[in-house]
């Protein structure tokens, strides 16, 4: 009933706040128990590229739009999202089958067009797609 962050590299920057646009990079996987990393198939992905979204407008789901609110710019983290914090009983037809978990690996790059990882500001792409 929520989702377990684990932090692959420390961010020294700033934390989104609930209204914040954030720039990522992501990849999602259904979650397999039976794998060691228990990535099952990977089912979204922002491709290498930056994907921005606001925060607090209900584009994202529960478990990735409140863990990017505990990430500082910079960090890089695996999520583990219960079905109740991903797309639940419903799940999100084609790719996404009811009552599954997902894992997300997901870096935080930047919020907004201020600060990001280097200090330089932060892209505008915002392109992600289904995996075939």
């Amino acid at each position: 009933m929520s989702f377990t962050k684990v932090v692959v590299q420390q961010g020294h920057g700033a934390r989104p706040r609930p209204s914040d646009l954030v720039v990522t990079i992501y990849r999602c996987y259904i979650k397999d128990a039976s794998k060691l990393d228990n990535k099952g198939d990977l089912v979204y992905s922002s491709n290498g590229k930056e994907f921005v979204v606001q925060l607090g407008n209900g584009l994202l789901i529960q478990g990735w739009e409140e863990s990017l609110l505990q990430m500082n710019v910079g960090e890089k983290a695996i999520l583990d999202i219960s079905s109740d914090y991903a797309y639940g009983s419903n799940g999100f037809p084609p790719r996404v089958p009811p009552d599954v978990d997902l894992i997300f690996e997901i870096e935080l790059l930047g919020i907004g067009n201020g600060e990001s990882q280097d200090g330089s500001g932060s892209g505008s792409g915002t392109s992600c797609s289904a995996v075939d």
